[in-house]
């Protein structure tokens, strides 16, 4: 079983790089967040300069001649920390468009997971099936040599039969299941939909499960959309800083240079002599209205955003609380199935089916045991199932993989956890 739970977790691991590669959604917000890493350099980068070309269509005489064309160059030069501000505005914006890819890696990692327990669910229970489809056939088998021998009359061979035929219907409809869990994961994989998908019969090695406080501070460093919150308050805070620096003003510095033609009517000293003019000038924010209106936005925005951090903490605690307390039932289920209910009704099956040879058990009391075997077996493979969804859901409700906490567990938990 240790080699099949190896095996099995390197083609869930196999899957979920393959999901991750083909996700159109991971695609995107990977390159978004891209995207998002330039706009720091571009927010820092003064404005370009401005050239400026007049040419006098009439001619204005000066003492030293007339002038014919000016040539202008200006620079407009940030007030003092605008810039790198404006630059550490657009680098947590970065920042949120990273931990927006990293919540979209999440998604997948949790739908591959759950479908791939899917197929466990439906492949295992189908294992079973067959298995009892099996036992059944030697039972209709010693109930035929019964009828012949004129021990039992034909009626238990009827039932053997008709019970076998009841689970050979369960194969069928579990057959459809997996026809559309295929079609989901392919299409999840970016496969053509009738792309094969390998027998799931053994349940991966499940990581154990970590006390409910640990995995409330996990979720603190890890949750994407609770870091993305975070973020969100360190740009608004900026953007307030930058809406007050819009009420200073910024510099612009600049040359005018301007060509003068000789003077053709006399011969001054300087005749002809072009004309420099070095420049400067300052925007004046004189519209206060606008400039407050500025300010109250950003305000306003940063205290939403403080809002919605709160609002996202609580979701999480009760993201995590729901997943835990889900978790923690389907394991101990699952314990109370393998180590109580299982090992009784196996005892019993036997029981009545030797009872049945010997002719001390009546047929219908060996279906019963039967169908409470066939039950409890398929309840295992099911809440195995139930579990790794749960455990995946956990995983995604925290923001990362259980595995780092994992050794804080319980030897019970771990045994509960165990592969089939």
């Amino acid at each position: 079983d240790g080699i099949d739970g190896v095996m099995d977790q390197y083609q869930l691991d196999a899957l979920i790089a393959e999901g991750l590669q083909a996700s159109p959604a991971v695609e995107a917000a990977r390159l978004r967040w891209e995207a998002s890493r330039e706009r720091s350099t571009i927010a820092r980068s003064w404005p370009d300069p401005m050239l400026t070309y007049g040419y006098f269509a009439a001619n204005v005489e000066t003492r030293v001649g007339a002038m014919n064309q000016k040539l202008t160059v200006a620079q407009k030069i940030p007030y003092p920390g605008k810039l790198s501000e404006a630059g550490d505005l657009a680098a947590q914006e970065a920042l949120i468009s990273m931990w927006q890819y990293k919540a979209r890696v999440s998604d997948v990692v949790q739908q591959v997971k759950s479908l791939y327990f899917d197929l466990y669910r439906i492949d295992g229970s189908a294992g079973v099936v067959r298995e009892q489809i099996g036992l059944l056939d030697q039972m209709t088998a010693t109930a035929q040599r019964a009828f012949e021998a004129g021990t039992v009359n034909l009626q238990d061979v009827l039932k053997a039969k008709l019970a076998r035929d009841e689970l050979k219907t369960r194969l069928v409809t579990l057959s459809q299941q997996r026809g559309g869990t295929v079609a989901r994961l392919n299409a999840l994989l970016a496969r053509p939909g009738d792309t094969a998908v390998s027998l799931v019969e053994q349940v991966p090695a499940l990581p154990a499960l970590p006390p409910r406080e640990a995995l409330r501070s996990l979720a603190d460093s890890y949750r994407q959309d609770l870091q993305q919150a975070g973020v969100s308050i360190t740009r608004d805070q900026i953007a307030v800083s930058l809406a007050r620096k819009d009420r200073l003003p910024d510099l612009t510095v600049g040359i005018d240079y301007t060509q003068v033609n000789r003077n053709i009517y006399s011969n001054p000293a300087d005749n002809g002599r072009d004309a420099a003019m070095l420049f400067f000038s300052i925007n004046v924010p004189l519209h206060r209205d606008k400039l407050r209106a500025e300010e109250r936005m950003a305000l306003k925005q940063l205290a939403a955003s403080q809002q919605n951090l709160a609002s996202v903490k609580l979701q999480v605690r009760a993201d995590v609380d729901d997943a835990w307390a889900q978790a923690k039932g389907f394991q101990e289920e699952l314990d109370l199935y393998r180590r109580t209910l299982l090992p009784q009704a196996q005892d019993t099956y036997e029981a009545s089916t030797a009872g049945y040879s010997s002719g001390g058990v009546a047929l219908i009391s060996v279906l019963d045991s039967e169908r409470m075997l066939l039950g409890l077996k398929l309840g295992v493979i099911q809440n195995e199932a139930l579990l790794g969804q749960a455990l995946a859901r956990l995983e995604r409700s925290v923001g990362t993989d259980l595995s780092q906490l994992s050794s804080t567990s319980t030897s019970t938990a771990s045994n509960a956890l165990t592969t089939r």
